[in-house]
């Protein structure tokens, strides 16, 4: 119990005696040796950014929609003026399926299936940091959304022991079936640049034998031509999972191998 209360951190204070996950989503962010903990309180109709250690001196501020306070971006300030600005997210849709079959074959499943579907913010990504008088120093882009899907159906069956008809709508279910997906869509980098327009540049292919989703392929640095200066290719492996094998430098034999 004593490990479970270091992770729980109170939102409202110990008068209050409620945990964040009782009352808000809990935010965490670590941004270049800034790192902290924030949860946003509706007051009054208007969001506000609540940080979580006192001893943090940065300054969070969000963009809002008045009418339904959905958040569209948000930008952590630290003490140097940089500004950091999130405004692309991660999201997961959760999809639950409860059904039951009696006896005699009827189920309870209905014409649209998913009794309850959730969808949620997972994480934000950083898209820009600007300096204090608002020049740009880094960009992201983002490729577009890569969905992975992960099901779970579980069966709790009862035997079919007795063949009388008159029994079938008298015995208890034959079973019940959960069924529980979730399709995570997530965005990888495709590209950093800087304020010299040199550039990182991220390739990936959507071959990852586990999950479906991406593998990183390619590291490229580029100059302010768009011109290759680096290139590091991943070698990697599949037997149940996917195993970093290697990395090469292109045309310089430079290699590091991993056991």
């Amino acid at each position: 119990m004593s490990t479970k209360l270091k992770l729980n951190w109170k939102a409202k204070g110990l008068n209050a005696g409620m945990y964040d996950t009782e009352l808000y989503y809990l935010y965490q962010f670590s941004l270049l040796g800034n790192r902290g903990r924030f949860v946003i309180i509706n007051e009054n109709g208007i969001l506000v950014p609540k940080l979580l250690s006192k001893d943090q001196s940065v300054k969070i501020e969000l963009n809002s929609n008045s009418s339904n306070l959905e958040i569209i971006s948000f930008t952590i300030k630290d003490t140097y003026g940089y500004k950091y600005l999130f405004n692309t997210t991660e999201n997961i849709e959760s999809i639950l399926i409860t059904a039951s079959l009696s006896q005699n074959g009827e189920s309870s499943i209905s014409a649209s299936r998913a009794q309850a579907v959730y969808n949620n913010i997972s994480s934000w990504l950083l898209y820009k940091i600007r300096t204090s008088n608002s020049y740009s120093t880094v960009q992201e882009s983002f490729t577009t959304s890569i969905t992975t899907t992960d099901n779970i159906t579980t069966t709790n069956t009862t035997p079919d022991f007795l063949s009388n008809p008159y029994n079938l709508n008298k015995l208890k279910l034959n079973c019940i079936i959960s069924h529980f997906a979730t399709n995570t869509q997530t965005k990888k980098p495709l590209k950093i640049t800087f304020k010299d327009s040199t550039s990182i540049y991220f390739e990936s292919s959507i071959n990852h034998h586990e999950t479906g989703g991406a593998v990183l392929q390619d590291l490229i640095i580029k100059n302010n031509l768009n011109q290759d200066i680096k290139r590091f290719i991943l070698t990697y492996s599949e037997t149940d999972k996917l195993w970093l094998d290697k990395i090469d430098e292109k045309n310089t034999g430079k290699m590091l191998n991993f056991n």
